[in-house]
């Protein structure tokens, strides 16, 4: 038997839950899709073979430890319903879109008034970086110099930087100038252009206002409505600063990756869209979405995806959730979370070379909330439908819903797959079995349960 085969069986004969149904109905042609109740799994007393994790020469630390006192809720709160309050003061442990903003308004001040101290990273993390930063700020504009930005040092902030932006001469670039105002200038359109663009353009950030910075400039200038000139005025700042500011709150925009490989540039961003939380990984021309449709309770996922050979794990995860640990026959490594813009959900990622055994989602005190189990090739589909997963401690998959039906109008058959693997599912008299197939190994599993009919809807995804 296959060594991945061999973890198949011994995985699914733990059993497990199906947590739910995507659908009864054909994944591809689009017909109306009839949801179903969870099934209950029977266990088997046979424990799951381990194996030992691997060293992958990475090393995260954990995230720092968020400001707030109170403990963060286990799951995500409806979005709609329960939007997060902003929070009034920001320092070390703080995260998400408003230290995101925060932190691109410290830069502009950096490199406007030569404050003794580099950039920071635009990371939507108040770490030592940005608290010095804030500090240098506070010191360069008369307010009590404590590192902490409270909602007047934010507005004090925007204010100082506008105000130069405005009265500085050569605070007005074009092609051909070099100052720091043309560095803030192309910062800015590196966020913009990685968060909207399908195919983010990296532009050198050199101080230089050259052909690339242009045509950047050109583009954004024609989506905002702005006077299409290459010119670029106060009023071209703020409009793009507001843009920037509005994608973060409204949609939860995040870029939790931005790097390149060989001639191809990489960049993974978070999202909150149609009622979901997403991560979109591109790399070059194309590019590979993962959603999750549980808002407002558990988001907790992990996706193992492949775009134009460069591999990523990654994931969403609920407030609790500090790290990833990804195991992989050796030694284990950790992958810090990050927030979604200023919503309570979480998300992290990881380019790897090869799909890890296990991920494991950690507290901050490191103990695990749920081990994921990988034990079938995922495979790229152009059309995604609905889905069925499997999950227990040892073991997650999601399989796409082929066939569904229900014969005499109870009893139910359904058939999945995923790569070369086939899961089927029969349920009669309220007591079913279900068996995936990968490869010339089959491993059954008995399931009872009551299944019963719910609403018809289209593109139901589990």
């Amino acid at each position: 038997m296959a060594p991945r085969a061999t973890r198949l069986v011994q995985s699914l004969t733990l059993a497990a839950l199906i947590l739910a149904f995507g659908a009864c109905g054909s994944s591809s042609s689009g017909d109306e899709l009839t949801t179903g109740a969870a099934i209950d799994v029977v266990p088997s007393s046979e424990p799951l073979a381990t194996t030992a994790p691997v060293e992958t020469g990475v090393v995260v630390t954990a995230p720092l430890t968020p400001a707030p006192a109170t403990p963060a809720p286990a799951t995500v709160p409806d979005r709609t319903i329960e939007p997060p309050a902003p929070s009034p003061l920001l320092a070390t442990g703080s995260e998400g879109a408003a230290v995101e903003d925060t932190q691109d308004l410290l830069n502009d001040l950096i490199g406007y008034v030569n404050l003794a101290s580099e950039r920071i990273a635009e990371d939507g993390v108040y770490g030592p970086d940005t608290e010095a930063a804030q500090r240098s700020f506070e010191s360069f504009a008369d307010l009590e110099v404590d590192g902490v930005a409270s909602f007047a040092d934010r507005d004090r902030l925007e204010e100082t930087v506008a105000e130069l932006e405005r009265d500085t001469p050569d605070s007005v670039v074009s092609r051909g100038d070099q100052s720091a105002f043309v560095g803030s200038w192309q910062s800015r359109l590196n966020i913009w252009n990685d968060l909207v663009l399908e195919r983010p353009v990296s532009i050198t950030v050199d101080d230089r206002f050259g052909p690339d910075t242009e045509d950047a400039t050109f583009a954004v200038e024609e989506v905002l409505g702005l006077q299409v000139d290459g010119v670029v005025e106060p009023s071209d700042r703020a409009a793009l600063r507001s843009a920037i500011a509005r994608l973060r709150a409204e949609n939860d925009a995040t870029i939790l990756l931005r790097t390149s490989a060989g001639e191809q540039s990489i960049v993974v961003r978070a999202f909150y869209a149609d009622e979901g939380y997403c991560i979109r990984f591109v790399v070059e021309f194309a590019a590979d979405e993962r959603c999750t449709s549980t808002p407002g309770g558990d988001i907790n996922t992990a996706y193992f995806v492949t775009v134009n050979g460069i591999s990523f794990i990654a994931g969403t995860a609920n407030p609790d959730i500090a790290f990833a640990t990804l195991a992989s026959g050796g030694a284990a490594t950790p992958v810090a979370t990050r927030q979604f813009g200023n919503s309570l959900a979480r998300a992290w990622v990881e380019i790897v070379t090869e799909e890890p055994d296990t991920v494991e989602l950690r507290r901050t005190d490191g103990t695990s909330v749920l081990e994921l189990r990988f034990s079938i090739t995922p495979t790229d589909r152009e059309f995604f439908g609905s889905t069925i997963s499997l999950i227990s401690p040892k073991y997650s998959q999601t399989f796409f819903v082929d066939s569904c039906s229900r014969p005499d109008g109870t009893n139910l058959v359904l058939e999945a797959s995923l790569a070369n693997s086939l899961l089927v599912i029969n349920v009669f008299d309220d007591i079913g079995s279900l068996v995936i197939d990968s490869g010339n190994e089959t491993a059954p599993v008995q399931i009872t349960g009551t299944i019963s009919a719910a609403d018809t809807a289209k593109d139901a995804i589990v």
